[in-house]
């Protein structure tokens, strides 16, 4: 059976309510969309798409249609709720949102063509749709189960924090702080910063060097979690976005792609642990070091989407972990409809969460550079910096829109 879908007779119902068509700036017929470094809009050709059923009444085949009806991609979708129906329009969205993603992240290639695993989730209130494609053209789209927590709930499991979680001396908070180096013994000192003053800043980008397996103690993902991550405070809520240490395959060990922040409905901690599926970025060996970059959006490109994207190498170039183990490089693009106008403080973070036990006798270490913050408007030129365990310091180039951080561990 086949059901057929047209973004362009969509657009054409909400011409009469014009007062949301910024919402769906990324999903219309014309694909508009905004470089978010510089601002300037550009345009991508129009999409259709097809949604044939299979013999499983779980597995669906779509087709997505140029605007001259060739065929751009062909997509397999798992519908991982079962007897559930499929929301369509979302669906559809959902894979409109991952093409224009690749573009925008510049993950597609000079030729057009992919030039490394590409995978992208979107986030709603209900559903999370996580998309892969492979550089073969291999694509899937699957359709799970959001994971939705009270903010009280989501704090005590440690997946997002709290100031009142924090205690500098390692004593028994369940948050606690990261030593510098592993040698630094059973005292915990680790970094928090927070900026405040900055005005409507854009976007954090930093660039992570991760530890190696040697130099994680204690981290078991069920009494001890380790994250590094950006995120905000804002009066629309907290976010923590970033990575979790994986012990996927312990032998190996590596980083999750986390997103963690208030939703319309509570806390979501979507897809941390199933998203990458059986996969999971490299840590650093001691015969190669292993950068993570992480980018934070507040407000992509003014669509009305927070998003977040990871990038480095990953020990597999798919979601189910087949195949030979390597290094592929991996970018990861994670987005939840939400707008967050404005912001009280950005921060950058590196800490243990979970049992005040295990947190306590727990250690790691990382380092994080090219710390910058972005806007399009010029920065307050009062920024202040509010550190835990940690010191730094910061330029501003000439526009005052680019803020460069220099942060050191106590």
């Amino acid at each position: 059976m086949k059901k057929r879908f047209s973004w362009r007779n969509f657009i054409s119902l909400t011409v009469t309510i014009i007062a949301i068509l910024s919402i769906f700036t990324v999903t219309s017929a014309s694909g508009i969309h905004a470089d978010p470094s510089v601002g300037i809009l550009s345009t991508s050709n129009a999409f259709e798409m097809e949604l044939l059923t299979t013999s499983d009444e779980n597995v669906y085949h779509l087709e997505v249609l140029g605007i001259d009806k060739s065929t751009l991609k062909e997509i397999t979708v798992l519908n991982e709720y079962g007897s559930s129906p499929i929301n369509e329009a979302e669906l559809f969205n959902a894979c409109e949102l991952a093409l224009l993603a690749k573009t925008e992240e510049g993950v597609v290639g000079s030729n057009g063509q992919l030039a490394c695993t590409y995978n992208f989730e979107l986030i709603t209130d209900d559903e999370t749709y996580f998309y892969e494609e492979l550089p073969d053209g291999d694509t899937v789209m699957i359709i799970g189960k959001a994971t939705v927590y009270s903010f009280d709930e989501a704090v005590a499991r440690g997946f997002i924090s709290s100031d009142t979680q924090w205690d500098n001396s390692g004593g028994s908070s369940t948050r606690a702080t990261i030593p510098t180096v592993p040698s630094s013994g059973d005292q915990l000192k680790g970094c928090r910063m927070k900026i405040f003053n900055h005005g409507t800043a854009d976007y954090m980008t930093c660039t992570v060097q991760t530890p190696t397996k040697e130099q994680v103690v204690g981290i078991n993902n069920s009494t001890a979690y380790y994250y590094i991550y950006t995120g905000w405070s804002s009066s629309a809520g907290e976010s923590d976005i970033g990575l979790q240490y994986s012990l996927k395959e312990p032998s190996v060990c590596g980083w999750n792609h986390y997103f963690g922040m208030n939703g319309n409905s509570g806390t979501f901690v979507s897809g941390y642990e199933q998203v990458t599926g059986n996969n999971f970025f490299l840590t650093s060996t001691s015969s190669a070091i292993r950068y993570i970059y992480l980018t934070t959006y507040r407000n992509f490109s003014n669509t009305g989407y927070v998003r977040s994207k990871a990038e480095g190498y990953a020990r597999y170039n798919n979601y189910l972990g087949t195949g030979s183990p390597s290094a592929y490089w991996l970018v990861s693009v994670k987005q939840y409809a939400k707008t967050v106008s404005s912001v009280t403080s950005w921060k950058w973070v590196n800490d243990i969460a979970g049992n005040s036990t295990a947190v306590k006798s727990a250690k790691a270490w990382s380092k994080v550079s090219e710390l910058k913050l972005v806007t399009t408007a010029p920065l307050a030129s009062n920024l202040t910096l509010e550190h835990t365990s940690s010191t730094s310091s910061y330029t501003l180039d000439s526009s005052n829109r680019l803020l460069t951080l220099t942060v050191q561990m106590n």
